[in-house]
């Protein structure tokens, strides 16, 4: 997949109505920011966690195509300078949440919390 998603400009994520009402995989969210591609994904779910509007990617109403559309066509509007910053932010962003120290306290605040 990764192949793929280099070439992209942006990654979008969107779930069929009739599939699901939540993203069912936020994971490749992180993937394409950690990659330097912002994403476009409906607002709710996993997308509102890491997605910080206009900087590492976008929300459009969830089931609202009208709202995708207009997501989108800000997007192409954006001149290339801006879409290498947006990259730039997007990488950093995931490497703040991800990072092995960040992933290793939050593990260990969940064991300290379960053990009370």
């Amino acid at each position: 997949m990764h192949k793929y998603i280099k070439n992209f400009d942006v990654s979008v994520f969107f779930i069929k109505k009739c599939f699901s009402k939540i993203a069912s995989c936020p994971t490749k969210f992180a993937e394409s920011l950690a990659m330097g591609k912002p994403v476009i994904v409906a607002n709710h779910g996993g997308g509102i966690e890491q997605v910080i509007p206009e900087k590492t990617g976008w929300l459009f109403r969830p089931g609202d195509p009208i709202s995708l559309s207009e997501t989108l066509q800000q997007v192409i509007d954006i001149e290339k300078h801006n879409k290498t910053k947006l990259s730039n932010i997007a990488i950093n962003h995931v490497k703040k949440l991800y990072s092995k120290a960040n992933m290793c306290s939050a593990t260990l605040d969940i064991y300290a919390e379960l053990r009370k």
